[in-house]
């Protein structure tokens, strides 16, 4: 059984940990993810180590005769025969999935892209360059065999149906390996332009170590894209019922022509390629809207390509590519006039409603590379009237990552986040999360910088960290439930807070919140309950803030029911709260503020033990506490005890 990727989504996963390699020298941030058994574990290894791991996955999905330095003894020896059935040699390549199936169009891509990352950045990977470009060899050794007859490329071993009905390892299958191909009467030119476009990059990759086989890489490339060209159609027209809806060609084959264009004139230099790209251009879809790039879809792809002759290489005829380039960014960059792209409210870039990932990331290494491209020829993007640098392409890019969701026993440690976009993390429908010994930097004034959100998350534990942000260092949100919080330095900031709920139609219940042992330093509030008014019905119980440090904090204690701009009562109703054993120093006269709804006031706050200093301007309402002016309480049933340093509430 391979590993369970589809090759698509593999090469999404690798080139994001290329995306943070190349940033690792611009970032004090460092971070790597393992999996080991059902455990997720971020902690504070090294992106050569992370790096490591994404490329030995590669060889988990090896197919074929593996090599002595397999470092996956695991794995043996798959598919030998694989080919037999029309008396062809197709035995090695990829895996796709967790599946026994050989998917020729994605295992392409896969490989174009391999090689085009270790162009653009290999000289950053040091000792796993040789392995990350045995990676690429191995998917183009496999596609020299699938296009060594002329005018015939095999696109697929396997029959996925029946591969997808039985589940084993490769080694032990016995599903049919059935053989499907494309030629000049069942035409292919998706498949085959990818195809030609691998090769061609691959060319680029091994021209100075390995000449001859870039030699031979890049004449088949030239031979297999005449054949894309002279017998033009996608490959999923004929062959439907054995690639649909696994890998169907939805975006046609005009792109797969460009991008294979592209890469010829990149690898080869030849006008008559340059000639190609001007003449078809238009007709290929050069000039249509995209902002979509995947293992279907070249054209993005194709025109940051371009672009780079453009920018770095002065071929005045591709200017109109860095123009199309331009459009694809603008259309990303969030708040840009022509911006279509939507975001997470932590700032992810949210493609597709199904794996997401593979779309985020292939669109992030675009970024980075068009950043790159940028840099050198010492210019922007204009998009109408914001101008966007390279510095804010890699911002970007960089914000792609510690967005947890849907995950279940998950542990993050070690690591250091600085001066995020947004949220420097964000937990959707997570469960069982330990993070702990992590730093979350950025400057006081930067907005919705929150350190850690939850949504939907259960049984979490964030301990023993420092978070110095713009906004929240803590923010709990709607559906978040057994949720612990110690050990925490927080400021500046502003504080830990349980919302803002309500914001949302039908927002769950919020309840099992403890925060204990925290020092808050300056921050603009301290513990904090925030609703909004005119909400929906929902609930906010059982939370506890005990053993807490404050140095200067204003709005020491504080429970808003009336955040936002909505207006109306909130019907989110806060109950079982308390705050015990409170100290330090508070530049707010007003210690304790509880502006609860009228329509649902808050039942059962306790306020217990809290003795804060006033060390703010005396204001002219002085009292015998020092400047304490005390407490409000509107619409709160509140009980007050122990040690207090400020008038209580009337009664």
């Amino acid at each position: 059984m391979s590993l369970p990727f589809p090759s698509s989504r593999l090469i999404a996963t690798f080139l994001v940990l290329l995306l943070l390699l190349s940033n690792v020298f611009s970032s004090p941030s460092s971070s790597s993810l393992r999996s080991v058994h059902q455990r997720h574990h971020l902690d504070n290894q090294n992106y050569k180590d992370a790096l490591t791991k994404s490329i030995l996955f590669f060889e988990g999905q090896r197919s074929g005769k593996l090599p002595p330095n397999q470092r996956m003894t695991w794995r043996s020896d798959s598919g030998l025969s694989d080919g037999s059935a029309l008396n062809v040699d197709l035995v090695g390549g990829y895996y796709d999935a967790g599946d026994n199936m050989k998917f020729g169009f994605p295992m392409a891509f896969t490989t174009t892209m391999l090689s085009w990352s270790l162009i653009e950045f290999g000289d950053l990977m040091n000792s796993e360059l040789s392995n990350a470009e045995d990676a690429v060899r191995w998917g183009t050794d496999f596609l020299l065999k699938a296009t060594s007859h002329p005018d015939t490329i095999y696109v697929q071993v396997g029959d996925p149906n029946m591969d997808h009905a039985c589940w084993e390892r490769p080694e032990d299958m016995d599903t049919p390996r059935s053989v499907f191909k494309v030629d000049n009467n069942n035409p292919g030119s998706d498949i085959a332009g990818e195809i030609a476009a691998s090769l061609a990059a691959a060319s680029i990759l091994f021209r100075k170590c390995d000449p001859f086989y870039s030699n031979l890489l890049l004449q088949r490339a030239i031979t297999v894209f005449t054949f894309a060209d002279k017998y033009r159609g996608p490959y999923s027209a004929g062959l439907k019922p054995e690639v649909c809806p696994f890998y169907c060609s939805y975006s046609g084959y005009q792109d797969e022509l460009l991008w294979g264009a592209a890469w010829l004139y990149k690898a080869t230099s030849n006008p008559t390629y340059l000639s190609y790209v001007q003449t078809n251009g238009r007709n290929l879809g050069a000039d249509e809207f995209d902002n979509m790039f995947s293992w279907d879809n070249k054209h993005v792809g194709a025109r940051i390509l371009l672009s780079k002759e453009f920018l770095i290489h002065n071929v005045k005829a591709l200017e109109e590519y860095k123009e199309h380039a331009d459009s694809f960014i603008c259309s990303v960059i969030p708040g840009a006039p022509f911006s279509s792209s939507q975001y997470t409210p932590g700032g992810l870039l949210f493609k597709m409603s199904g794996s997401n990932m593979q779309y985020l990331t292939s669109t992030s290494f675009l970024l980075l590379t068009y950043a790159k491209y940028l840099t050198s020829a010492r210019t922007v993007v204009y998009c109408g009237g914001s101008v966007v640098t390279p510095a804010r392409l890699r911002s970007i890019a960089k914000n792609q990552s510690l967005k947890f969701r849907n995950l279940k026993n998950l542990e993050v440690s070690g690591i250091t986040s600085v001066n995020s976009k947004s949220f420097h993390m964000f937990l959707v429908k997570t469960e069982f999360v330990n993070i702990h010994n992590i730093k979350l930097l950025a400057p006081a004034e930067s907005p919705n910088t929150d350190g850690i959100h939850l949504s939907n998350a259960d049984h979490v534990s964030i301990t023993n960290s420092k978070m110095a942000t713009g906004d929240d260092c803590v923010s709990i949100g709607r559906g978040s439930n057994n949720v612990t919080i110690q050990g925490i330095i927080c400021g500046p900031g502003h504080g830990i807070s349980i919302g803002s709920l309500g914001k949302y139609k039908k927002e769950e219940d919020v309840s099992g919140i403890h925060v204990s042992n925290c020092t808050m330093i300056q921050t603009d509030n301290g513990l904090r309950i925030k609703t909004w008014g005119g909400s929906d019905p929902s609930r906010a119980a059982d939370i506890k803030f005990e053993n807490i440090q404050m140095q200067s904090v204003k709005n020491p204690i504080i429970i808003d029911q009336n955040y936002g701009s909505r207006g109306g009562d909130s019907q989110v109703a806060v109950s079982d709260v308390l705050f015990s054993n409170i100290r330090g120093t508070t530049i707010t006269q007003n210690v304790v503020q509880l502006n609860c709804s009228k329509s649902v006031p808050c039942a059962g706050v306790n306020v217990v033990d809290v003795n804060l200093n006033y060390v703010g301007k005396k204001g002219k309402k002085q009292s015998a506490s020092g400047g304490l002016v005390g407490a409000i309480c509107d619409n709160a049933k509140v009980v007050f005890g122990g040690q207090l340093s400020f008038p209580t509430c009337a009664k």
